[in-house]
């Protein structure tokens, strides 16, 4: 794969100076190893990293923006999985790097940077306004237009009553994605299309591990911490998402700032924002995480117990008092030194439920005899 640099920076691998805007050639796992290591890069290519034999027609899907997430992202996953053996490369002008990492697994991705020449046998114009842009750089033997959307109906929203579509002249043929696709393109614009049924892949039923962490996103929480053992599960090559619920406010220090730019940058933490009902979470989810350095009682962790979530938590003295490593969740040196990745996606500790009964000299504090 081909990497851009987004700061200067030592590369240990070869020992040179990167420099903001170079780029370089390395593997996928070591542009992982960067991210994991705070290193700021952003593919520019990616090979595909499949093993099926590609086959066919070179075929260039070409998209302006490749968003997190959208409906025409949705249908470049589905198509890429469903043709993996198929000789398909997918463009864009600006993507998001965890999507084109994701589609890299199907097919190849290329960042384009407006000077590229492309040669293939079909190319396909995934927005209905790209076509200029990488046409005047493209040998193809076809050209196909999708249309994703029903135009004729989007002219009645308020925004698109003055819409225009001007399909390139050097279009050879429009696909549309549904008879309604092609009924409103028609209509509303009097172009003829024939219908390409969008596809829906087969199921990825792989389920990541679920961590969830109810806490403020702050240095005396752990968050460092958090952060540390998320990139090594990352590092690691297992498949989790991560439930931070949590308020990121960097405020005035740098602490927290670095903290809050590190976890935008691992995709597989989802900010929830906190309120009342987030702790409902703890029912779906596979562990508890709690690496603060200390805490006066934290209910978290007995919330999670309760529930019969495992907990891994650092060694702080109320966590010691109740988890038991390896039984009900495992116990971190305050350095994560004894982190185990592999004992913790391969032996998830099974938990009984846990309760706690009221202490009697609640009975004095509430009859003013304390």
């Amino acid at each position: 794969m081909e990497v851009k640099a987004l700061m200067d920076f030592l590369d240990i691998k070869t020992g040179t100076m990167r420099k903001y805007g170079e780029k370089f050639e390395c593997t996928f796992d070591r542009y992982n190893e960067m991210l994991c290591n705070g290193i700021k890069v952003e593919p520019t290519r990616i090979d595909y990293r499949g093993k099926k034999k590609k086959t066919g027609p070179k075929v260039i899907i070409y998209q302006k923006l490749l968003y997190v997430i959208g409906g025409i992202e949705t249908w470049d996953n589905n198509l890429a999985r469903s043709f993996e053996d198929r000789n398909i490369v997918f463009v864009f002008s600006q993507a998001d790097k965890t999507q084109m990492v994701e589609l890299s697994r199907y097919a190849t991705v290329i960042l384009d940077d407006s000077n590229r020449q492309y040669e293939c046998d079909v190319l396909i114009n995934a927005n209905y306004d790209g076509s200029d842009i990488l046409l005047p750089r493209v040998k193809a033997k076809k050209v196909y237009q999708a249309i994703h959307s029903d135009f004729n109906a989007l002219k009645k929203v308020n925004g698109w009553t003055n819409f225009r579509l001007d399909i390139n002249p050097h279009t050879d043929a429009i696909f549309s994605a549904s008879e309604t696709a092609q009924k409103g393109l028609k209509e509303g614009f009097g172009y003829d299309s024939v219908v390409v049924p969008n596809i829906l892949a087969k199921a990825d039923t792989e389920r990541p591990m679920v961590f969830i962490s109810l806490t403020r996103a702050s240095e005396e929480k752990g968050i460092g911490r958090v952060i540390q053992m998320a990139r090594e599960f990352k590092r690691k090559g297992y498949k989790f998402i991560w439930l931070l619920c949590s308020t990121l406010n960097a405020g005035d220090s740098e602490a927290n700032k670095r903290y809050v730019e590190a976890i935008r940058g691992i995709p597989e933490f989802i900010i929830v924002q906190p309120q009342l009902y987030t702790r409902e979470l703890l029912k779906f989810s596979d562990y508890l995480v709690q690496c603060s350095d200390t805490e006066a009682y934290c209910y978290s962790i007995r919330e999670a117990l309760q529930q019969r979530v495992p907990v891994i938590a650092t060694k702080f003295t109320e966590a010691t008092k109740i988890i038991k490593d390896g039984e009900n969740g495992y116990l971190l040196d305050f350095d994560l030194s004894n982190l185990n990745v592999d004992k913790i996606f391969k032996q998830v500790p099974k938990v009984a439920g846990y309760e706690e009964k009221v202490n009697p000299i609640w009975e004095k504090v509430l009859n003013g005899k304390l």
